[in-house]
C-alpha cells in the first residue's frame, strides 16, 4: 500500500510535474509565438522602413540624377561655350600667327630678295670684270700669237730662202760638175781624134778640113746652093764612139740641160721670193733686212734689178 501510496503519490507528483511542465511550456510557447510575432512585425516594420528608406533614397538619387543632369547639361552647354569661345580665341590667335608669320615671311622674302639682288649685282660685277680680265688676256695673247706668228713667217721665209739658196748653189756645183764631166768628155774626144788620125790618116784630114769650114756651101731638096749649117758637135751623134758612150753623153747632156733648166727656175723662184721679202722689208722700213734681201740676190743674180710690178707702178704714179 505504501508503496501504491508512494507510486501513486510519485504518479502525482510527475503529473504536477508534467502540468507544470506542459503549463511552462504552452506559457513559453505562447511566449515564443508573442516572441516570434512581435519579432516578425518589428521585422516588418523595419522591412517597410527599409524599403521606404529605399524609395527615399532611389527618389533621392533620382533628384539628385536629376540635378546632375541638369547640371551636367549646363556645364555641357558652358563647356560647349567655353569650347566656342576657346575655338573663336584660338581662330584668331591662329589668323594674327598666320598674319604675322606671312609678314614675316614676306619680309624675309623681302630680305632674300635684296639679298639676291646684291649678290646678283656682285655677281654680275665679278663676271664683268673677269670678262674684261680675259678679254685683256685674248687680246695680249692674240697679239703675242700675231707677233710670234709675224715672226715664225719671217723666220720660214728666211729660212726658205736659205734654203732655195743652198738648193740653187747646189745645182750650181752640179753645174759645175756637168761643165767639168763635158770637158773631160772633150778631152776624151781629142784623144778618139788623135787615135782616128793615126789610124785613119785620109778620113781625119778630110774631117779636119770640113772642120775648118772651108766648103760650107750645098744643096737643099730643089737643087738650090745653100749655106750649110755647122753642126754642133754632140758626142752621141758621133759614130766613132762606142754606143754605151753615145747614151752616157745623151743622157749626161739631158741632165745636163734638165739641171740648168732647174737651177734657173729655182734661182728665178728665189729671186722673186726675194724680191717680194725686200720690197715688204723696203715698205716697212726695215732696213736691215732689206739690205740682206739685196745682198744675197746681188750674190745670186750679179746683174739683178728691181722691177715692180704694173699695179705697184701705177699705184706709184698716182701717189
Amino acid at each position: 500500500m505504501k508503496a501504491l501510496c508512494i507510486i501513486l503519490v510519485s504518479s502525482a507528483v510527475i503529473a504536477s510535474a508534467i502540468a507544470i511542465v506542459v503549463s511552462s511550456t504552452n506559457r513559453t510557447a505562447q511566449a515564443r509565438y508573442a516572441a516570434e510575432a512581435e519579432s516578425a512585425a518589428a521585422d516588418k516594420a523595419e522591412a517597410q522602413a527599409k524599403e521606404a528608406a529605399k524609395q527615399a533614397e532611389a527618389e533621392e538619387n533620382k533628384r539628385k540624377a536629376a540635378e546632375a543632369e541638369k547640371e551636367a547639361k549646363i556645364a555641357s552647354q558652358k563647356t560647349a561655350q567655353i569650347e566656342k569661345e576657346t575655338a573663336e580665341l584660338n581662330a584668331k590667335a591662329q589668323e594674327d600667327a598666320n598674319k604675322a608669320a606671312k609678314e614675316q615671311a614676306d619680309e624675309a622674302k623681302s630680305r632674300a630678295l635684296e639679298a639676291k639682288s646684291r649678290a646678283d649685282a656682285e655677281k654680275v660685277k665679278l663676271a664683268a670684270e673677269r670678262e674684261k680680265k680675259e678679254a685683256a688676256k685674248f687680246n695680249a695673247e692674240a697679239e703675242a700669237s700675231r707677233e710670234k706668228a709675224a715672226a715664225d713667217k719671217l723666220q720660214l721665209e728666211k729660212l726658205k730662202s736659205e734654203r732655195e739658196i743652198a738648193e740653187a748653189k747646189l745645182l750650181e756645183l752640179r753645174k759645175i760638175d756637168f761643165i767639168n764631166l763635158e770637158r773631160q768628155l772633150l778631152d776624151w774626144k781629142s784623144e778618139l781624134e788623135e787615135r782616128e788620125k793615126a789610124l785613119e790618116p785620109e778620113k781625119t784630114i778630110t774631117d779636119l778640113a770640113w772642120a775648118g769650114g772651108k766648103d760650107d756651101s750645098v744643096l737643099d731638096e730643089n737643087g738650090n746652093v745653100v749655106k750649110r749649117e755647122k753642126e754642133v758637135y754632140l758626142p752621141e751623134n758621133d759614130k766613132n764612139l762606142p754606143k754605151a758612150e753615145r747614151a752616157l753623153a745623151k743622157a749626161q747632156r739631158l741632165d745636163k740641160e734638165e739641171f740648168a733648166h732647174r737651177a734657173t727656175a729655182s734661182r728665178d723662184k728665189i729671186v722673186s721670193s726675194l724680191e717680194k721679202l725686200y720690197v715688204q722689208a723696203l715698205r716697212e722700213d726695215r732696213v736691215t733686212d732689206a739690205q740682206f734681201y739685196r745682198k744675197t740676190i746681188l750674190s745670186i743674180m750679179p746683174t739683178w734689178k728691181l722691177t715692180l710690178p704694173e699695179e705697184e707702178k701705177s699705184a706709184g704714179g698716182k701717189k
